[in-house]
């Protein structure tokens, strides 16, 4: 909402008369799925502490509050046919009461101790963001430039060597993992096969994985779906494919999985780890794993990979560090290090390509195109 509010404010759509049809329709939308998540999020029986059920409650119906005379005002603009600045500066002070709100709900719980109602505040928040606050350009197909080769490379010995640490961290501890993903979308296979997969099984995680244990168990699929029971967690790739094919009527692979990782995880959500490898997160993941899951992160990109992987790791150890306060410290200690190392690598990356583009147009001081050099981007 308001990321678009700004986007929408800087390309100046709000001249006295201009039609702003478009986007006050595309703010109900926003506003009625804000409406969604906050009816999910006060359930009572989802909450261990009555204390915090009080006071999230206390800043959800705030929330509610501020989106519903948000809804009002919209509907009355598109009545009225307001297209004028006074009513698009209303409709943002709104949004920035939204922000504002969440901001005040996320302080309450940041300085909690990990527990089950801190987890399900912070998933509860991250949704209301994903509506409030989440830039649009993440909501649109992505069109990403491929790496420079030597800065994938970079990139891939980086998390070598992150891997190789955590491993030696957990060399006594090897959770199970069933990775869940829809065949025919180019996009999630790659991104499974050839990415997820082998870097959690070199990170020391056993994993699940069709391609590899199907065959092995005599490509029964029964069998290999049964293998869901015996895994402390699933990592469900989302995708709109994923999403479409759990709500088919017909009965599919993706749908007899979903159905036992359901029916097995249903009283833990937190086991299930969702990772949006394309679409949108409403139009990724199926409803229960979408309102019910706590753990979600959004790998879009191949530079997104690279950014997000330690945190799929961190999940999937966090069992062992809850109550290791020294193996926390360390492993954030490396993540750290990590996140400054991949940092480093893709600024050096945007200002290579920078430069290159600068060459290829002929620069701000208009000199002529030149033809790139074999090492730079096509």
């Amino acid at each position: 909402m308001l990321s678009a509010y700004k986007i929408f404010m800087e390309q100046r759509r709000i001249a006295e008369g201009e039609d702003n049809t478009e986007f006050y329709n595309a703010m109900l939308q926003k506003s009625g799925d804000l409406e969604q998540v906050l009816k999910d999020a006060t359930v009572p029986d989802i909450y261990q502490s009555s204390e915090v059920r009080v006071t999230a409650f206390s800043h959800l119906n705030r929330l509610g509050e501020i989106n519903s005379t948000l809804r009002s005002t919209l509907q009355g603009a598109l009545r009225a046919n307001a297209n004028n600045e006074f009513m698009l500066t209303t409709i943002g002070n709104f949004f920035f009461q939204l922000q504002a709100e969440l901001t005040s709900f996320q302080n309450y719980f940041s300085g909690f101790q990990p527990t089950e109602d801190k987890n399900l505040l912070e998933h509860i928040t991250q949704r209301i963001t994903e509506v409030v606050d989440q830039d649009e350009s993440s909501q649109r197909p992505v069109n990403e430039q491929p790496l420079l080769p030597e800065y994938d490379q970079q990139l891939n010995d980086a998390l070598k060597a992150f891997i190789n640490k955590v491993r030696g961290l957990f060399s006594d501890y090897q959770p199970s993992c069933f990775i869940s993903y829809a065949w025919g979308e180019a996009k999630s296979e790659n991104l499974v096969r050839e990415k997820i997969a082998p870097y959690l099984k070199e990170a020391g995680i056993k994993i699940r994985l069709d391609v590899i244990d199907n065959a092995k168990l005599g490509s029964s699929v029964a069998d290999f779906i049964q293998e869901i029971i015996n895994c402390q967690y699933v990592l469900v790739i989302g995708s709109e494919g994923y999403c479409n094919k759990v709500g088919a009527k017909e009965k599919s692979v993706i749908r007899l999985e979903y159905e036992k990782i359901w029916a097995k995880y249903k009283t833990a959500p937190q086991q299930i780890i969702r990772v949006l490898a394309s679409s949108t997160f409403n139009k990724g993941f199926p409803p229960d794993f979408g309102t019910s899951s706590r753990v979600y992160e959004s790998i879009l990109t191949q530079r997104a990979f690279f950014q997000k992987f330690p945190t799929i790791l961190e999940k999937l150890y966090e069992t062992k560090m809850e109550n290791d306060g020294n193996l926390k410290a360390v492993f954030k200690k490396y993540t750290e290090e990590y996140a400054q190392k991949i940092k480093s690598i893709l600024d050096s990356e945007s200002q290579s390509a920078a430069e290159d583009a600068a060459a290829n147009n002929g620069g701000p001081s208009g000199r002529p195109q030149q033809s790139p050099s074999p090492t730079k981007r096509k």
